[in-house]
């Protein structure tokens, strides 16, 4: 920290809430069930609408389905060994007008079924949480030097400046890796910073950047 800045504490920062809507379809991919179920829990007790399709390899690899049984038919679970790969679009024509999409699970997944839901069910809103880093986009190649150890890491354009650090530094301090939490900032020392993340205030980006997903316009220097 620089001289004049404020550490504060807060408690812990919730990136996936679920919005209280009259109706819902959850998607979840595999492990992402664990971030769906609590909202499919909240969505009964406010005796909202929802469905939700639980997608995975197999049965045997998807937990919690002893807990899903107690809903019925509003729960649909389609596995690849028995009925291949899922098409996104026979998901999410059952989004009726309005509806809110919750999906969680694996970016292969998400994509396609984005795609989906702006073509065939263009009302729906879709909240989501991924599973690893967003992908870079509109990303230009720029180089980063280590001010402690004088080292030059060059950051591809379609890979993020943490990804590239990382090769370097495996120990770099990182979590999210979607700029929300904050614990991969660093100290910019020099250069202009292509700021991508919602976090940072104006006083704290003139000196420091989330390197997960903001960017050099120039080559930077970090103290690192």
């Amino acid at each position: 920290m620089r001289e004049g800045d404020v550490l504060t504490v807060r408690g812990p920062r919730n990136a996936f809430p679920l919005v209280r809507e009259p109706s819902y379809l959850f998607v979840a991919g595999g492990i992402g069930i664990t971030a769906l179920l609590p909202m499919v829990q909240q969505a009964t007790r406010w005796g909202a609408r929802w469905r939700l399709n639980y997608l995975g390899r197999s049965r045997d690899s998807l937990p919690f389905l002893d807990e899903l049984c107690r809903y019925g038919g509003n729960v649909s679970v389609r596995t690849d060994d028995v009925h291949g790969p899922v098409d996104p679009v026979e998901i999410v024509t059952q989004a009726g007008q309005g509806t809110a999409v919750y999906f969680c699970g694996p970016p292969p997944l998400l994509e396609p079924t984005r795609r989906a839901l702006r073509e065939h069910s263009p009302t729906a809103r879709l909240y989501s949480e991924r599973f690893s880093a967003p992908p870079v986009r509109n990303g230009k190649p720029f180089t980063i030097r280590l001010a402690r150890s004088k080292r030059a890491v060059q950051v591809a354009a379609d890979e993020s400046a943490l990804a590239a650090l990382r090769r370097e530094l495996p120990g770099i301090a990182y979590s999210c890796q979607q700029g929300f939490c904050g614990t991969c900032r660093v100290t910019v020392l020099s250069g202009e910073v292509e700021h991508r993340d919602n976090i940072l205030r104006p006083s704290q980006r003139q000196h420091t950047m989330l390197p997960c997903l903001s960017r050099g316009h120039t080559t930077l220097e970090l103290d690192l």
